[in-house]
């Protein structure tokens, strides 16, 4: 009777994205954890859910737990490496993500505990099989690496994890990102060509294009690319600010100075919603 229960209030969480977001669910798993202390894959999920909120202090402490309890929990490690990179700590990051991409070759599985039935528990850990899976530990890796300055690990742990996760654009864009740190404007072309086909839809794969051919010497195409990234996300400066680049390069003035503009308004309001934001949690504090 606990587990049943316990695993109600599991497929509760599920429910609960429309309902409360990612504050009901943490209480959702803290509830199944009460319930049958057993469920671990609740504490996986419940760091999940904290991280999604930005509490990746609270969520380190949850993913702890998991691995504590179960060394062989490969999504608890990626989550919890997740949450370290997100802090700053990029060093015991790269550790955990590691651990993590061991266990998932030992295991051969996208998860060390399969989805089973479909029962409350069954879809909890579905949704950390696809947030937390494999694909997931080698992009998180590769992420980690480039943010250390390893550019040449990155890359490799992005092509492993375009292998696993073929389908996602975002292994691909990392790849991209991480050619362009080695001055391998060519190669990061292909790999955000790739990220645009899989994901047309995908500001930052076109801006990485843009990148590219312009690093390459390619300022129409450049431009075309840097369009579509604002085609697609008008509110980023990223992509106007590379507009205006490549078509002062191309010798287009006018046009450059308007995307020019853009950027700068699009930043300025950016900057006045942070120190608002700031002020803000100033004085609740």
């Amino acid at each position: 009777m606990p587990a049943r229960v316990a695993r109600g209030h599991a497929l509760g969480l599920v429910r609960s994205r429309g309902v409360g977001g990612d504050v009901l669910e943490v209480e959702c798993y803290d509830n199944a954890l009460r319930i049958d202390s057993e469920e671990m894959s609740a504490h996986t999920g419940c760091g999940l859910a904290l991280a999604a909120d930005g509490r990746h202090a609270d969520a380190i402490e949850w993913y702890r737990r998991a691995v504590k309890a179960d060394p062989g929990d490969a999504a608890g490690r990626t989550g919890l490496a997740n949450s370290l990179a997100a802090i700053g700590n990029n060093a015991e990051a790269i550790t955990e993500y590691g651990a993590a991409i061991k266990i998932f070759g030992r295991t051969g599985a996208a998860m060390r505990h399969a989805p089973a039935g479909r029962g409350g528990r069954g879809a909890m850990t579905a949704r950390i099989a696809r947030s937390l899976g494999a694909g997931a530990a080698c992009v998180g890796l590769g992420n980690a690496l480039l943010g250390a300055g390893q550019a040449g690990g990155a890359a490799d742990a992005f092509r492993r994890a375009a292998k696993m996760d073929g389908g996602s654009a975002r292994a691909w864009i990392g790849l991209g990102s991480a050619l362009l740190k080695t001055d391998r404007a060519e190669g990061a072309a292909d790999a955000f060509r790739r990220a645009a086909k899989l994901d047309g839809g995908n500001a930052m794969a076109w801006i990485g294009l843009g990148e590219a051919l312009l690093g390459s010497g390619q300022a129409g195409g450049a431009a075309d690319a840097f369009r579509r990234a604002a085609e697609r996300d008008g509110g980023s400066a990223q992509a106007w600010s590379g507009l205006a680049r490549s078509l002062a390069v191309a010798g287009k003035d006018e046009e450059a100075n308007r995307a020019r503009n853009k950027a700068a308004e699009i930043q300025g309001t950016r900057d006045i919603h942070r120190r608002q934001g700031a002020a803000r949690k100033e004085g609740r504090s």
